[in-house]
């Protein structure tokens, strides 16, 4: 991506794009989506990753710092698009629950040189963790889809 200044060649785009995909490691249980609930508290959560966390603390995922997750949201990040009604707009569909886990986990397994964090690749969200904000954005009672 830096040799290429985050434009490569159709090429290289693919090359990135299959080597990224084949890093995304799925659940074993095959299910992708856990508590929309656990997983709103950790999209508001900005810890983590600093040197002042206690060892072991829990991060968080810190996604309102780039993205707009509610209607109801006052101030949030325009880096990445809104999710408000994300599941919605997917029908709530599974093969899209399943892409949405994907990206989460490796961002650029999707779009190579994207400027999300890479949280499942980098073991700096859990899968469990991962599992519940793919619920935050694909459970209908969840407020991203209200």
């Amino acid at each position: 991506c830096s040799e290429y200044k985050n434009v490569l060649p159709a090429a290289e785009f693919q090359k990135v794009l299959a080597r990224e995909k084949a890093n995304v490691v799925f659940p074993a249980d095959g299910k992708v989506i856990g508590d929309w609930k656990t997983g709103e508290r950790f999209a508001q959560s900005g810890q983590g990753g600093q040197f002042s966390d206690k060892p072991g603390a829990i991060g968080g995922g810190n996604c309102y710092a780039c993205h707009q997750l509610s209607k109801a949201e006052l101030s949030f990040g325009t880096m990445g698009p809104s999710l408000n009604q994300y599941g919605k707009i997917r029908k709530f569909r599974e093969d899209e629950a399943k892409a949405a886990y994907a990206k989460i986990y490796n961002a650029q397994s999707v779009m190579p040189c994207s400027n999300m964090p890479r949280f499942g690749h980098t073991k700096a969200l859990s899968e469990q963790q991962i599992k519940d904000l793919v619920a935050l954005l694909f459970d209908p009672a969840s407020p991203v889809n209200k």
